[in-house]
């Protein structure tokens, strides 16, 4: 009677041998595969990318046949051996057509598809109620679509594997690890069961929507699925426990419009959209979406028909003028809920509704015209940079601010103001003389500062102390720094030399020494 078996195993040692590859057997036949074959590296050791890259290592198993038949029964056992090794695992099958040579030879690379049945097939048999033994189950390998040697001998044997395995051999060990670890487990293969309090459900739904907080559960239970099969995990198994939410990602990002119908005012944010508080989990009366801009958040509840906007920086928050403009603009706007429209756009499709309510209450007009204040001080000093303020502090200076950006904007041969200063000459009168002076003001970490010089009308009170009343001023000079890298009460070096170098037909008066708030009248 033929041995196949170790026909087939022979021919391909006398290939391995003739063509410089060490092909080895294993010290017992339980290991599921035939040969450990073993070549040299094919990349070049004096290169920086192929210094570290290996030969190839991988198993192959033969089988030999007389006929045609290209489907050959595999034990499970053997199956799972080969599929869940690291290195490469090929299954060789060489017909021999009733001769003493082999005249094809079809090598089946067992890939990720092949890894995936083998895997689902032994998932299912462990399930079986009877039990399982792998050893007495097998499974039908097709050749059908295996690459044909060719030629018929160790060269075209190795360039049929280094065409399955690519140029890394390492880089294919860690991609098929990854492959085994993740294939079976499908969205949702791992849950987590547990009871919680009813009046408890509404803050979890908020939890998922990116709310920190923490509630009490019990009788908490936790399941793995893979291929379609679940098992209940014993590590993860308690009568009491707290659960937190963490690391909440957003389902889609949107443009929520909100416009007044009446007027047509409307503001316009980015918003990220939370879905995870809407799942068929959620009884239908909790179920929420959240709409989250960067400085509010819209919880929407469709099942009541109503939603909540709620502000979730306060007014220690730092944030940009122009976006704290915009929030103003947005409460003032949402002052009148009844008469505004929104509309949502996720990814290309528009939802619109109007609102209702009571709306806000505030004084968003003086906020906004202090706000407005501010960003023309910045555009006054060409900022182009985000300045970040908190709102609180804003207001601590709102009147400096709306001085500070009249006087700016003021026309230089429309100034009417009056300077106070003293000067000691030694008993000697001044008739004419300008001044000079900075006007400054900080806020956001940042230091603004103009120097101007005044002229007009000079008059003499006592001995030494004048009163110049402006009529007429010219700008020297503007900057802005970091004041938090100088007393905010020092004048700036440059601003010192600026009014020291300054020279005038007439006397010159130099306040630069400290900054000033100019004051002006509504």
């Amino acid at each position: 009677m033929r041995d196949l078996g170790t026909a087939g195993e022979l021919a391909v040692q006398k290939w391995c041998a003739l063509s410089g590859i060490t092909a080895t057997k294993p010290g017992l036949d339980r290991y599921g595969w035939d040969l450990l074959f073993e070549t040299t590296s094919i990349h070049d050791v004096k290169t920086a990318r192929g210094l570290h890259e290996s030969g190839i290592e991988c198993k192959i198993q033969v089988k030999a046949t007389d006929g045609i038949t290209r489907t050959q029964p595999i034990e499970l056992s053997n199956l799972r051996a080969m599929v869940t090794s690291s290195l490469p695992a090929f299954y060789l099958l060489l017909e021999f057509d009733s001769t003493s040579d082999p005249v094809n030879g079809y090598l089946l690379h067992i890939d990720e598809t092949h890894c995936e049945k083998v895997l689902k097939r032994i998932r299912e048999e462990t399930v079986k109620p009877a039990g399982f033994r792998l050893n007495h189950s097998t499974m039908k390998l097709k050749f059908t679509n295996a690459m044909k040697i060719s030629p018929l001998n160790g060269e075209g044997l190795m360039s049929a594997i280094a065409n399955s395995i690519g140029t890394s051999q390492a880089s294919y060990v860690i991609n098929k690890q990854n492959m085994l670890r993740r294939i079976g487990y499908e969205t949702g293969h791992f849950k987590v069961k547990f009871d919680i309090n009813k009046k408890d459900i509404q803050q979890l739904v908020e939890m998922t929507l990116g709310t920190s907080a923490s509630l009490p559960i019990t009788n908490v239970k936790s399941f793995l699925t893979r291929f379609g099969i679940t098992e209940e995990l014993p590590e993860l198994k308690s009568d009491t426990a707290v659960i937190s939410v963490t690391s909440v990602e957003h389902d889609n990002e949107g443009i929520a419009t909100f416009r007044n119908r009446k007027s047509g005012n409307c503001i316009v944010y980015s918003v990220k959209v939370y879905r995870a508080g809407f799942g068929n989990w959620a009884p239908p009366e909790n179920r929420t979406i959240r709409l989250k801009g960067d400085r509010f958040s819209i919880d929407v509840y469709p099942h009541k028909n109503s939603f909540k906007i709620w502000f979730h920086d306060g007014d220690n928050s730092p944030a940009d003028i122009k976006d704290l403009l915009k929030s103003y603009r947005f409460m003032q706007l949402m002052s009148d809920p009844k008469s505004v429209i929104m509309e949502l756009g996720i990814n290309g499709i528009a939802f619109k509704g109007s609102l209702g309510g009571e709306g806000f209450e505030g004084e968003f007009a003086y906020a906004i015209y202090v706000l407005e204040s501010t960003l023309r001080i910045q555009q006054f000093f060409d900022v182009y940079d985000r300045i970040l303020a908190t709102p609180m502090e804003i207001e601590s200076i709102a009147e400096q601010i709306i001085s500070l950006s009249k006087f700016l904007y003021l026309p230089d041969t429309k100034i009417d103001m009056t300077v106070n200063f003293c000067v000691d000459i030694e008993n000697k009168k001044i008739l004419d003389a300008e001044c000079i002076f900075p006007v400054s003001i900080s806020y956001g970490g940042i230091q603004f500062v103009a120097l101007y010089v005044l002229s007009g009308d000079l008059n003499n009170t006592i001995d030494g102390a004048y009163v110049l009343h402006a009529r007429r001023r010219k700008l020297l000079y503007k900057t802005f720094f970091n004041s938090l890298d100088s007393k905010s009460s020092e004048v700036p070096l440059e601003v010192r030399r600026i009014a020291t170098e300054y020279k005038s037909d007439i006397a010159v008066v130099d306040l630069s020494e400290n900054f000033i708030s100019p004051k002006i009248k509504n």
